[in-house]
């Protein structure tokens, strides 16, 4: 029986492990993604204020620069911004697709085990620690 059930839940315990692997690359990218926004946000403040003298005294071609140096950070920020709300999106379809997996692997191992439920502690992996609630 051991043997029917290894190799029925293997494709689960696969997808199980993969979405492990995505989760991480995805909270790895997140964490770089956080550290570019920070960036940014430094870079902001301290051109802040020569940005508002020049835009103040100097000329059309000093204003202009000024303008576009700010308009450019300003972008930087709304880029990693939206960045940030894709990722955390991604890793909450990550998650619902782990428990999902997670599930379905369960219900395999109640049909070939004939409803051993003492199985599970055996077969199916401990979800990540910070696995956000679907």
């Amino acid at each position: 029986m051991q043997n029917n059930v290894i190799a029925a839940i293997h494709p689960y315990r696969a997808g199980l492990a993969s979405t492990v692997v995505i989760r991480n690359e995805t909270k790895l990218k997140t964490l770089e993604n956080d550290s570019g926004m920070a960036d940014a946000q430094q870079q902001f403040e301290k051109h802040q204020p020569l940005m508002k003298a020049v835009q103040q005294v100097a000329g059309s071609s000093h204003y202009f620069y000024a303008n576009t140096l700010q308009q450019g950070l300003l972008d930087r920020l709304a880029f990693h911004a939206l960045t940030k709300r894709l990722l955390d999106a991604h890793l909450v379809s990550i998650d619902a697709h782990y428990i999902e997996t997670e599930n379905e692997l369960k219900s395999v191992i109640l049909s070939v085990s004939g409803g051993d439920e003492s199985l599970f502690a055996e077969y199916v992996p401990a979800r990540p620690a910070d696995l956000l609630p679907v």
